[in-house]
């Protein structure tokens, strides 16, 4: 676990998940849609972190979505909550299983920020502090530059056009 990471207060209640946001975060100058993927699985151990706290009876191998709306159902979770979680499963579906996504740095970054903020209010609920404050999201992932000093990437659209982008 990296305690420079933006996950990190997460170690409280467990390594793994400490250790996913990081690892996400880790990934993300390298390949975005693998850091969404790793951020879809934080917010599934996330899921499965409350469901024992509340003791749902759930089946063995329960999609994410039936395990979202058992807790919902027995918490009613706010509803901003409630589409982070859903956010983080639908995004992280997209870039596991369709192979022309557009998850790129900015819907990668984005999905960063939105775990912090989901894994930020599961700290606050279950954690020892309601009112933890943590500090800013760190967001000094560089995306990593070639020889030239650019580092560009290209994206094909729905209809099969090039772009490219150039991040520096």
């Amino acid at each position: 676990m990296d305690s420079n990471s933006n996950f990190s207060f997460l170690a409280e209640h467990s390594p793994l998940l400490a250790d996913l946001g990081s690892t996400a975060e880790k990934l993300f100058p390298f390949d975005p849609a693998s850091c969404v993927v790793n951020l879809r699985k934080l917010g599934e151990a996330l899921a499965q972190d409350i469901a024992v706290r509340l003791g749902l009876q759930l089946q063995l191998n329960a999609a994410q979505a039936d395990v979202l709306r058992a807790i919902d159902l027995r918490l009613g979770l706010d509803a901003q909550v409630r589409q982070m979680f859903h956010l983080l499963r639908q995004r992280g579906n997209v870039a596991a299983h369709e192979l022309r996504h557009n998850i790129g740095y900015r819907e990668g970054l984005e999905t960063l920020k939105i775990a912090r903020e989901l894994a930020l209010w599961f700290h606050r609920s279950f954690g020892k502090k309601a009112d933890f404050k943590a500090g800013p999201f760190v967001g000094s992932m560089r995306v990593p530059r070639a020889r030239s000093g650019r580092y560009t990437l290209a994206r094909r659209s729905s209809r099969e056009s090039a772009r490219t982008y150039t991040v520096h």
